[in-house]
């Protein structure tokens, strides 16, 4: 089997046979997050507009499953930078206006309530990058600062956000939304698109814990608001004991395409930034082990930027 690419999961993609019709994605070691994707994908298998999976495989060793190789499809960052805005928006709109009608009008109940979720997702996170880079003998400055200044702004740090986080009225703010079904990992990449604005949702992520439409779409956020997968094409970046320096590149038409997404957003849903920032740092926290184990660059990028984000949302709260 030829290999496609491998992803941030440490997922590995390979054509099953020469016609190319068919992809199989492979983890080796713990697949537990594989299997749970499998299965909620195979829950959902009579929705058309999630990927058809099949043929569950597992060892002691490696866990994969079958899926069809979609061809004609781009991701949608791809698709924002090489259509007009108005096609862009409509399968935006397509998106949001499915995801409402299919999936989240299903009510589940969720793991955690809000403390936890902030302990385990926020505060435990950044604990566990920490701890990665003591063990590394990596010394980050800004992580013991009070505040550190982002792209020569000055922002609090995770010391006096968390505490901001705990009070008791802005944990109710945050509790008042039902829980549903919902994708789980709507990043722009997991969004693939053809030329006639139809769309497949890959790479769902069922094990967050605090399921709503919010954290649903503060992924999308993640993407459109933040530049998440441009983090890696970060040509410079600058730190020290108190600051640290970087530019995530972006577009007109990305800029655009967010604007028309918070506002249809506020609108439709009544979301508010506060709420959408707050759980799009939530998700970039979440990378933060991972960054500081395997790519060092990408760690200043995620923490200055969820930095930025938190200190929005207590702005605007």
């Amino acid at each position: 089997m030829k290999e496609l690419c491998s992803g941030l999961s440490g997922a590995k993609l390979s054509f099953k046979n020469t016609d190319k019709e068919i992809v199989v994605k492979k983890i080796e070691g713990d697949f537990t997050k594989l299997k749970q994707q499998y299965l909620w994908f195979d829950k959902f298998k009579d929705i058309e507009k999630f990927p058809r999976v099949s043929q569950w495989v597992e060892s002691s060793s490696y866990g994969q499953y079958e899926m069809p190789f979609y061809s004609e499809h781009i991701n949608f960052s791809d698709y924002i930078q090489s259509k007009p805005f108005e096609e862009s928006k409509n399968v935006l709109e397509n998106i949001i206006s499915f995801l409402e009608d299919r999936l989240h009008p299903k009510t589940i109940s969720s793991s955690f309530c809000i403390v936890e979720y902030i302990d385990v997702k926020l505060k435990n996170k950044v604990l566990e990058a920490q701890k990665i880079l003591d063990a590394e003998k990596k010394i980050f400055g800004y992580l013991k600062s009070d505040e550190v200044r982002v792209n020569d702004v000055l922002y609090k740090n995770i010391v006096p956000i968390l505490d901001f986080f705990k009070t008791k009225t802005f944990e109710e703010k945050l509790s008042q939304r039902p829980f549903c079904e919902i994708h789980g990992d709507l990043t722009a990449e997991n969004i693939i698109v053809n030329d006639n604005g139809d769309f497949i949702l890959l790479d769902c992520n069922p094990l967050s814990g605090f399921d709503n439409i919010v954290v649903e779409y503060s992924k999308l956020s993640q993407s459109l608001h933040s530049g998440y997968e441009n983090f890696d094409k970060v040509e410079t970046v600058e730190f020290g004991d108190d600051f640290i320096n970087f530019n995530v590149p972006t577009s007109d038409k990305t800029k655009s395409i967010n604007s028309f997404f918070e506002e249809y957003l506020k609108e439709r849903l009544t979301i508010e930034k506060w709420e959408l920032y707050f759980h799009e740092a939530i998700h970039l926290a979440r990378s933060l082990p991972y960054a500081a184990k395997n790519n060092k660059r990408r760690f200043h990028v995620l923490y200055g930027r969820m930095l930025q984000l938190f200190n929005q949302v207590m702005n605007e709260y």
